[in-house]
């Protein structure tokens, strides 16, 4: 969970205490103090008790009831801005464009090498591109991609890796470009697409078996997928290069790499590799699942 979300549980969890000393707490002493009361008054009457009543309360606060939640309160607080918005144990990475040198190209966290926590990546501008929460090396969550003009360009969920329930694009001037569901990063049922004009068709997919996510993101390549970027490209002709140097399994790290974000030539590349057990071990289902997210794209 984010920070907001420490944020909105910790106000849920103070009213939720409100009510419970409202409804139950404060009753229940009233009671014990009236009994008290009559036990210590031979003359007993309610017209008395409503006067010491009402001499008590004049007496008395009870903000003391509340400490108890407020305490709470702060502890959740804190253990979101210690250990959620700054998580100690995590190594903190950046990098920054070449020029202008004082941009930050991304930033996040690793742990053993492998991505966690939140990442932000920026685009050339130095506008917000997105940011991604990842689960043990897995991108795990809503996302929202921005236009380096602050644009909206894409926004859904993964699961694991994998793009899962509804997403919608958008075209660079803000106009719907298609929206759909995934389920475990295959589109499926009906998807709606817009061209800019407006026009629309619509395509309705066959459902996918689920297949396992191999894909652990790593500190040592990063893919910067916003807008304008030639990361992607750069990183393919490395791939390419490593291939053909015949460092097989360093090339599918790559292709693989790229493969989950939609690089129709990595998924070539994967499909073979898988079928053939160049760089990896031999899966056809691994194979078989890349042949048929690429027919999709």
């Amino acid at each position: 969970m984010d920070f907001i979300a420490y944020i909105v549980i910790s106000i849920f969890v103070f009213f939720i205490f409100i009510i419970l000393i409202s409804t139950f707490y404060i009753p229940f002493r009233n009671y014990l103090d009236k009994k008290r009361y009559i036990k210590e008054n031979n003359n007993f009457s309610n017209k008395s008790y409503s006067k010491y009543e009402n001499k008590k309360n004049k007496e008395k606060s009870y903000l003391f009831y509340f400490i108890p939640a407020i305490f709470l309160h702060v502890i959740i607080l804190g253990y979101a801005f210690l250990f959620v918005e700054q998580p100690s144990k995590l190594k903190y990475v950046e990098s920054k464009w070449a020029y202008p040198a004082d941009r930050i190209k991304y930033k996040g966290y690793v742990k053993n090498g492998i991505k966690e926590h939140y990442w932000n990546f920026y685009n050339g501008n130095g506008t917000l591109g997105s940011r991604v929460y990842f689960l043990n090396g897995k991108r795990h969550g809503y996302v929202e991609n921005y236009s380096d003009k602050g644009k909206l360009l894409s926004k859904g969920n993964y699961l694991h890796g994998e793009k899962h329930g509804k997403w919608e694009y958008y075209w660079s001037e803000g106009n719907l470009k298609s929206i759909g569901t995934y389920s475990q990063g295959f589109k499926v049922g009906v998807w709606v697409y817009k061209n800019l004009l407006g026009y629309r068709h619509e395509v309705i997919y066959e459902t996918y078996g689920v297949y396992d996510n191999h894909l652990v993101e790593k500190e040592d390549i990063v893919v910067i997928n916003v807008d304008n970027s030639d990361n992607i490209r750069i990183l393919y002709d490395e791939a390419i290069n490593f291939y053909q140097n015949k460092d097989f399994k360093t090339a599918f790290q790559f292709f693989l790499l790229l493969s989950n974000y939609d690089d129709k030539g990595a998924i070539l590349y994967v499909e073979r590799m898988y079928k053939e057990g160049i760089g990896v071990q031999k899966d056809p289902v691994q194979s078989r699942k890349w042949t048929e997210r690429r027919k999709q794209l």
